[in-house]
Order: C-alpha cells, then sequence, then structure tokens
C-alpha cells in the first residue's frame, strides 16, 4: 500500500505519525508541514492524489480552507482521514465530515496528540500488528506532546517522555523518524530477533541525554535573564524576543515549576517564523490569545505567525537580521 502523510514539521508528535506509517505501510512518502503551512502543502500535491492508496494528515488543524480543498476534490476525499487534538478552527459542523477525527481528550479523559489518534485508528484496521514496545512509544509522545510527562510518574517527570524530544533536537526530524523506524522494524516484526531485548535508547543516547541536561541547565539561566515581563490585556506575560526552538518548552517548565505569577509567555522562535505561547497558569487558555492574533493551538501551548502586528502586541524588540533567520 501507498500511502501519502502530512504531519507537523515541529515537534516529536508529528514525528510519532511518521514512525507508525513507516513501520507498518511498505511505501510511505511524507510531507512534512509547519503549522500554518498544511492547505499550501496539499495544493501543491494534488496532482500526485492518484498515485497512492490512502492520504494521512496528523497534528495538523484543519480550517474552512483545507475543508474546501478537500470538498472540491473527489479522489482526494475518498482517501483522507486527518487526525487532530486542536481545538476545531472551521465555521462547520464536524459530523458533517467523516474524514475529520478530532479530539481533545480520550474516553478516559487523557488528552490525545496526532500519534496517539493516528495509532489507534491503525489499531482498528489491524489490531495484530503493533507490539507493546510501539504502545509504549506512543504514550511516551502523547504524555510530551500534552504536557501529561510532568505528573505521569507517580505525580512526578516521567523523563523517558523527554527523553525522545531530547533526541529529536539531537537528530532531527529524518533521522529521528529513521532511527525509530529502524528500531521498530528490526525488533518488533521479528519477534525480538536473536532474543535480544528492545531498548528505546542506545548507551550513546543515553549518555547524550545526561550531557544535555547539564547543558541545558545554563541555557535555562540565559533565557531568563533575556525574558522582561509585560502587562498586556490584562494578563502578566513573560517575553522572549529570541528563543531557540529546542529551549521552547524549558523556560515555561522552569516558571512553572516556581509557581510564577506569570499567566503566560510568548517566545519568538525565528527558525520556525512563529511566536510560540506557552501557559504558565494552568486554568490559563492560550489558545484564545493565537486565535485573536490568526494562530492557534490547545490551552496549553499555541503559536501564531510571526509578523509586525504581533510583535507588536507582545512589545518585542526584534531586530531585522533575527527576522531574516
Amino acid at each position: 500500500m501507498k500511502v501519502l502523510l502530512f504531519t507537523h514539521i515541529a515537534d516529536i508528535d508529528g514525528m510519532g505519525s511518521a514512525i507508525l506509517a513507516k513501520t507498518l505501510f511498505e511505501q510511505v512518502d511524507v510531507v512534512y508541514c509547519n503549522t500554518f503551512d498544511l492547505a499550501k502543502n496539499i495544493n501543491e500535491n494534488l496532482k500526485r492524489i492518484k498515485d497512492y492508496d490512502e492520504v494521512f494528515v496528523t497534528d495538523l488543524s484543519p480550517d474552512d480552507e483545507i475543508i474546501n480543498i478537500i470538498e472540491n476534490n473527489s479522489k482526494l476525499k475518498e482517501k483522507i482521514e486527518v487526525f487532530d487534538h486542536h481545538p476545531i478552527k472551521f465555521s462547520g459542523d464536524i459530523k458533517e465530515y467523516p474524514y475529520f477525527n478530532i479530539k481533545i481528550k480520550d474516553e478516559n479523559g487523557k488528552f490525545c496528540c496526532g500519534t496517539s489518534l493516528f495509532f489507534d485508528y491503525l489499531k482498528e484496521q489491524d489490531p495484530f500488528v503493533f507490539y507493546d514496545d510501539i504502545a509504549k512509544f506512543v504514550e511516551l509522545t502523547r504524555q510530551y506532546d500534552t504536557w501529561d510527562w510532568k505528573t505521569a510518574n507517580n505525580g512526578k517527570e516521567n523523563q523517558e517522555a523527554e527523553d525522545l524530544n531530547i533526541l529529536f533536537f539531537k537528530y532531527g526530524k529524518d533521522v529521528y523518524v529513521q532511527n525509530f523506524t529502524e528500531k521498530f522494524q528490526y525488533y518488533c516484526w521479528a519477534d525480538y530477533r536473536n532474543g535480544e531485548k528492545f531498548s528505546f535508547l542506545t548507551e550513546d543516547e543515553r549518555e547524550y541525554i545526561k550531557q544535555y541536561r547539564q547543558e541545558r541547565d545554563k541555557q535555562r539561566k540565559k533565557y531568563l535573564l533575556d525574558m522582561h515581563i509585560e502587562y498586556i490585556d490584562g494578563n502578566m506575560v513573560g517575553v522572549i524576543d529570541d528563543m531557540t526552538d529546542e529551549y521552547k518548552n524549558d523556560i515555561p517548565d522552569v516558571l512553572r515549576d516556581q509557581n510564577s505569577a506569570l499567566d503566560y509567555v510568548a517566545e519568538y522562535i525565528s527558525k520556525r517564523g512563529t511566536i510560540s505561547l506557552r501557559n504558565i497558569q494552568p486554568d490559563f487558555d492560550v489558545s484564545k490569545v493565537a486565535k485573536k492574533l490568526g494562530g492557534g493551538g490547545h490551552e496549553f501551548a499555541a503559536s501564531m505567525k510571526a509578523n509586525q502586528a504581533n510583535f507588536d502586541y507582545f512589545k518585542m524588540t526584534v531586530d531585522e537580521e533575527k527576522k531574516e533567520k
């Protein structure tokens, strides 16, 4: 079976779906998409749709433009399935579109992610092909993406989930996906070949993660010093004018642990051309801020395009050189 997958480029949730697809299907082409580029990426690939048996979209929010593209292309409409866990951004009734699999929480009240929704779908198609180790990988991905990892280990951090994110930034998307795909294909499809026990990490990877955490402590201090506090629409916001994509979750993490009075943080990610929002107060929904500024996301994490209007809203001072990265 030949599959075309559109998935999020920025995090391990998008990568998780690519790993599942490449592990299960014989031939998979992946289009990695930035948060706001899904419509453009689908349009660029419409002529190729006839060459695929199935088309999947994971961890990317559908909107009215996406619906119009699908509804006006009969071949795409009959092949596509969309799996996402963000609040819906289109004006119609989701029940009218059977190819949308949108769920924020599962039946047990756990927050979903794109990988977990895709995994549930694949199990329904063939429940015998997945091993417990793949299910564990999906759960670790879900925990990290929804931030459940912070309390998943009997109220403490489940660092196995964070380990995946550290490896993602070490390897980059292509090597990260290849790494876990090859591991799953070797061990899981061969009934633990030669009696070897499956391991998520090699010894070299474990050592790298140990050193990474030591270096991260230094970077956290730097970004905390660079952060300035602004009062925006009645909220207290920590603003970082230039944040490395790799560390975008670290400063919010530290601030939560410190019981900071900030409502949320706004970080300009020059590599992505986006402004990333992370809540600090557990009852603050950053997706509402993002939606007002043309973006989207969920209550804990959201983003929007980095344009001058949004720079001005957050009182960011970003020089032209940083904007062009």
